[in-house]
């Protein structure tokens, strides 16, 4: 099989712990580009991840906010999205954050919360206060400090797509809330369609959880050496680690 796509997730896939790419990844990514859509496909929203897209000349269309959004770069024109209604939005928000969680709300622009709970002072964004977010009816919501009650509480939202994130060497667990029926499986078939290709066209290299559906849509599917062990289950070939550049060893292996 030729492949025409390669579709990688961002954090832990194509950027290490320290929030860089190395240069044996960018130089990869950068002499394959001419002859292989390369996409990002991220539960980040596009802002999270625009210098990313700039640092290695990667014109095109993106995935974004767990597959809610497709942007294309460099016009940051968003080609398709889909949003969460604003009652649903208000709701969880209301509920998760009477329980003790960090809630989050993610639009095109910016990310909302108590400004009191900023988690993750690296997050490459601007945090604005829920009071300056006028218009709810957004494309995802991420809630962070989760335990056994709360997760009942918020699987109680059957009005939206709830992804689960568990990880050894983070203190807390967290989940991604997109709208129903969007996830990055979604999100892969939209990608093929506007790029002209098929899925089985399409290599997809991840690492997470929120990652198994995008495997399952690529006709490739790559897992990373550190990645979660259901999404190395069902992978086709597991790569070395981020640290190892995997994604260079991807390129050199079926793009060569």
């Amino acid at each position: 099989m030729k492949y025409k796509g390669l579709l990688l997730d961002v954090d832990r896939t194509l950027i290490r712990d320290d929030q860089t790419i190395s240069s044996q990844v960018i130089s990869a990514i950068r002499s394959v580009k001419s002859k292989v859509r390369v996409g990002l496909c991220s539960g980040r929203p596009y802002f999270a991840y625009k210098h990313y897209l700039e640092q290695l000349e990667l014109d095109g269309l993106h995935i974004s906010h767990g597959g809610a959004q497709i942007v294309e770069f460099p016009s940051g024109k968003v080609q398709f999205e889909e949003v969460m209604p604003e009652r649903i939005s208000r709701q969880i928000y209301k509920e998760m954050s009477r329980v003790g969680c960090v809630v989050i709300l993610q639009d095109s622009r910016y990310q909302y919360q108590d400004l009191r709970k900023i988690l993750d002072p690296k997050f490459p964004v601007e945090y604005r206060p829920i009071r300056a977010l006028k218009d709810w009816r957004v494309p995802k919501i991420v809630i962070y400090g989760l335990d056994q009650e709360k997760w009942k509480l918020l699987n109680e939202f059957t009005q939206v797509h709830v992804s689960q994130f568990v990880y050894r060497d983070f203190p807390l667990e967290w989940a991604d809330i997109t709208p129903k029926h969007i996830n990055k499986q979604a999100a892969v078939l939209k990608w093929a369609k506007f790029t002209g290709m098929e899925p089985a066209e399409i290599v997809a290299v991840g690492d997470g959880p929120n990652d198994y559906p995008m495997l399952m849509a690529a006709g490739l599917k790559i897992a990373m050496g550190n990645a979660v062990q259901e999404l190395k289950d069902i992978a086709d070939f597991v790569c070395p680690s981020v640290d190892e550049d995997g994604v260079a060893t991807v390129i050199e292996k079926f793009f060569s």
